[in-house]
């Protein structure tokens, strides 16, 4: 279990600096998070023979014992944003915080599992267990980053935006692979064995981008062609983060201080930021006119690092893609509107690469996927019958219970006879 608690501090601001308008936020937030990780294992037993050697059994007919592992920390993560009005087409947004990137739930997990030394000359009880195995690391911190934010926005009409931005972050480390000593407790003795765990490293690292948006609405043009519009949008970002392979990465040996005994070489370079990639894409063309509206989207993002979901440590590329997508509504009324989505039109694959990024492991075909949708939006209104004014809807008469009206959302009129008036006592 991972149990978060938060405090807030927020401030609103406006004022002017010269002839600009300049409003914002800033505040602070104080979290404060608990880990619990449970695990169940065979019950053990340590025996000590009369000539004083040590061995473990299995406790026979025992249930699974529970093994738990719990750790906390806090965090205080301020905040600062502002926006300038240059004019009335034109403004500039900033913003500055410090965030938190947490590991996924499932690498916090206490899986391990090892095997029992059945040598007959152990006399420490740390010989008693060999090769430890498993994967998940409660003690996993969240690596720390300082955010800045940098965007200009130029309306020139109604529909039309044009924007640029840049941010920069910068992390505090990465993820290591680390061999340390790892206490376990087996009948009620400490019993000390080496595991590599995956950790938050030292040093920094740090990552920069652009954001370019453009969206255009071909209003001019007579009639129902006056609803065509478009919007593009592109990314593109740098990062010397690194991600350290469990299997084939270089691992950190630590002595019991926490400090470096020394590092192994790695047979395969490290992975980026998780879902990172350096070029990501969107296009738009839409046709909107009375009640249907349509789109054709197309989307690509260059080659990403994704962590297995069944082990978070160990390396694994996803393949540069692009996909086309439709969308279609149809608006029936104000309260009924039809949808239909198709994703992947062309049937591009998924095409994974297993620890390096030219190993080829497998190609996953998914084929178009088509969602149909119907939305429709009621609302509910208690009244008392007989509460209406006359000339409303029919009289109903006294009555002791409450009749439920479901009326469409619509400012209209009900079979042409008005609703009560909403100040109404009766409403």
């Amino acid at each position: 279990t991972e149990t978060t608690t938060a405090a807030y501090l927020m401030a609103n601001f406006s004022t002017q600096v010269g002839d600009y308008p300049v409003s914002g936020n800033f505040g602070v937030r104080l979290v404060n998070t608990e880990v619990e990780s449970i695990g169940f294992r065979t019950e053990y037993e340590i025996i000590e023979d009369a000539s004083g050697f040590l061995s473990i059994l299995a406790v026979a007919g025992a249930d699974l014992e529970e093994v738990s592992v719990e750790d906390d920390y806090t965090e205080v993560l301020p905040s600062f944003n502002a926006v300038i009005d240059l004019s009335d087409t034109m403004v500039v947004r900033a913003g500055f915080f410090r965030g938190l990137s947490r590991a996924d739930p499932s690498d916090l997990g206490y899986n391990r599992s090892f095997a029992l030394n059945t040598a007959e000359d152990i006399t420490e009880p740390d010989e008693l267990i060999t090769n430890v195995a498993g994967f998940g690391n409660p003690r996993t911190r969240p690596i720390p980053s300082w955010n800045n934010d940098l965007s200009f926005e130029w309306f020139p009409e109604e529909d039309t935006l044009l924007a640029a931005g840049v941010y920069f972050k910068r992390f505090t480390g990465g993820f290591e692979q680390a061999r340390t000593s790892e206490p376990f407790i087996v009948d009620g003795q400490p019993v000390t064995a080496d595991f590599t765990v995956t950790q938050p490293s030292g040093g920094k690292s740090e990552l920069f981008g652009i954001e370019l948006t453009g969206t255009y609405r071909f209003s001019q043009l007579p009639g129902i062609w006056g609803g065509l519009g478009t919007k593009i949008s592109y990314n593109y970002a740098d990062s010397d983060f690194q991600f350290e392979d469990s299997l084939y990465g270089q691992v950190t040996v630590l002595i019991d201080d926490g400090s470096v005994f020394s590092q192994t070489s790695r047979i395969v370079a490290q992975g980026n930021v998780p879902g990172f990639s350096e070029h990501v894409f969107s296009g738009q063309l839409y046709w909107d006119f009375g009640p249907l509206d349509l789109q054709a989207i197309y989307k690509y993002r260059s080659e990403y690092f994704q962590p297995y979901t069944s082990n978070g440590t160990r390396l694994r590329y996803v393949g540069d893609v692009g996909v086309w997508e439709a969308r279609a509504s149809y608006r029936l009324n104000k309260s009924v509107k039809f949808t239909i989505e198709a994703i992947n039109l062309f049937d591009e694959p998924k095409e994974q690469f297993f620890f390096a990024r030219d190993d080829l492991g497998e190609v996953n075909y998914y084929g178009p996927r088509i969602f149909f949708g119907v939305q429709a939006k009621y609302f509910i209104r208690f009244v008392r019958p007989g509460s209406y004014r006359s000339g409303s809807i029919p009289y109903f008469g006294p009555a002791k219970r409450l009749l439920i009206l479901l009326l469409p959302d619509t400012t209209e009129t009900l079979g042409g006879v008005d609703r009560c008036e909403t100040n109404s006592k009766h409403c």
